[in-house]
């Protein structure tokens, strides 16, 4: 079912180079996919999945993802505690670089700085008590919400 180029499940740091996973689509085909208590931060280098998603947070968990530059393909906050806002939330961190989609669901956190280029849609069920975030020279490049 898992098809993942790299499981993270500590910290995880991207400085340079191609990451791509370029396995059909169906199931899980991740280039990153973190886990319970990880953190991934992408400086530079790329990271593409044509075919499904190039980064996965897998968010039952304390999670988090930074951009600080390179070029992502797509990124998507998974919750999988279905709306309940007990629960620890991921949180991903646009400052820099490229990120084409951002897919998030409820609970989650999610801040683009106006350096990055990212676009913003919900994914799946909708995207109830997300916390979107536009502080104070921040803004978001497009935000779509069910």
């Amino acid at each position: 079912y898992a098809n993942n180029t790299i499981r993270n499940e500590g910290d995880f740091t991207l400085t340079s180079g191609t990451i791509e996973n370029t396995t059909p689509a169906g199931g899980a085909t991740y280039c990153i996919d973190n886990y319970a208590g990880s953190s991934c931060t992408i400086n530079g280098g790329k990271v593409i999945n044509e075919n499904t998603l190039a980064i996965r947070l897998f968010c039952g968990n304390n999670i988090s993802l930074t951009v600080n530059g390179g070029e992502i393909s797509s990124i998507w906050a998974q919750n999988p505690t279905t709306n309940k806002a007990e629960e620890v939330k991921g949180t991903v961190v646009v400052n820099g670089g490229s990120v084409t989609t951002v897919y998030y669901e409820n609970y989650t956190t999610v801040k683009v700085a106006p350096a990055a280029s990212a676009a913003v849609v919900p994914y799946g069920a909708g995207s109830d008590n997300t916390e979107m975030t536009t502080e104070d020279g921040y803004s978001v490049y497009r935000f779509c919400h069910n």
